[in-house]
């Protein structure tokens, strides 16, 4: 169902605030659109280097690629930024490009911790989702099992993680759904790998 499909890369790329650390730097990474606003063109980027402590901040947007109908935006990629001449790219496994032209100047691979607020800060970004699924059942969160069959069948993805909800249609995405106290939140998952690295987590 293509409207799901949509929803959870809505998810996707709504993660309110999102630092990635790699080796050379720390980068806050905020999306300031709406929620339901995909493609989002205002995004910050805040880059602090670890060796001079020095800043620098970017505006710039998300990027995705397309659906089979070639205009609908399908999986999210990550981000893109100018800097006069100077080319950023932070994609959504963690890796950071900056490129003039075909010269390129940094290419290098960190790793993303979400922030949004009252999100746990023990699950990663690229964690595997059994591992993270472990982490948050420790600290008391809870399963949503009623929402792995809500979507057209009412059937599982997985049945061991009765949780994680599949949209339908080219490139899909997967979110577990947790709850604990008046809390409740999504891990955006990579069903294309065999391991479900998580990708975002978000407030729902």
């Amino acid at each position: 169902m293509i409207r799901l499909a949509l929803l959870l890369l809505f998810l996707a790329s709504q993660a309110s605030a999102s630092t990635l650390t790699t080796p050379t730097f720390v980068i806050e990474v905020t999306v300031n659109c709406a929620e339901g606003n995909v493609p989002c063109g205002d995004v910050t980027y805040v880059g602090t280097s670890k060796k001079t402590g020095n800043s620098i901040t970017l505006r710039g947007k998300s990027t995705h690629s397309l659906c089979a109908d070639r205009i609908t935006p399908c999986q999210f990629l990550g981000y893109e930024f100018w800097n006069g001449k100077t080319y950023y790219r932070v994609l959504k496994d963690g890796r950071l490009q900056v490129t003039q032209g075909a010269q390129v100047l940094l290419d290098e691979e960190g790793t993303w911790q979400s922030t949004v607020p009252g999100s746990p800060s023990q699950v990663k970004i690229n964690d595997d989702y059994a591992r993270a699924r472990s982490k948050l059942l420790d600290q008391g969160w809870q399963v949503d099992p009623k929402w792995g069959i809500s979507g057209i069948g009412a059937q599982l993805t997985y049945a061991q993680y009765p949780e994680v909800l599949c949209g339908e249609g080219y490139q899909a995405a997967c979110t577990g759904r947790f709850k604990k106290g008046g809390q409740v939140i999504l891990l955006t998952i990579n069903q294309f790998k065999k391991r479900l690295p998580v990708m975002v987590v978000s407030k729902d």
